[in-house]
């Protein structure tokens, strides 16, 4: 028996991707969708820029900038995606949601983020140590 190829479930209705795409262009959330893909674009630049412009940035300091912003990928990845994802929902019966593989891929490289930019704060963290303490005699 052979297996059919896994086809989603809008083309399976006999939608041409043409028309899809049209959907998709009307749908209310596109212009949020394209802040939101726009502002991770714009917030690499400034941060590029920080670092490469001011003597005193660390390299740390970079590295939880792009450590962190990989961790706001997959919410900012959901945010993107959410209306357009309904849209398709509402417009055609479906799930809406995430068939392709690279959500979860951009959801595990969010995590990674998570944990590497834990371990570069904490093992980066200035050790800061009590004053001495002063006694009478001695003062």
């Amino acid at each position: 028996m052979k297996r059919r190829a896994s086809v989603p479930v809008i083309s399976a209705l006999g939608c041409v991707l043409v028309i899809a795409h049209a959907v998709l262009a009307e749908a209310p959330g596109t212009a949020v969708t394209l802040v939101i893909l726009g502002t991770g674009v714009a917030l690499a630049i400034l941060v590029f820029a920080l670092m490469a412009f001011r003597p005193d940035a660390s390299g740390t300091a970079a590295t939880l900038f792009y450590l962190l912003m990989l961790v706001f990928g997959a919410p900012a990845f959901f945010a993107a995606s959410f209306g357009p994802g309904m849209s398709l929902a509402d417009t055609y019966g479906i799930s809406g949601a995430d068939y392709a593989p690279w959500g979860k891929v951009l959801y595990l490289v969010s995590a990674v983020a998570l944990i590497a930019a834990v371990v570069v704060a904490v093992t980066h963290m200035p050790v800061r140590r009590a004053p001495a303490a002063t006694t009478a005699a001695s003062a």
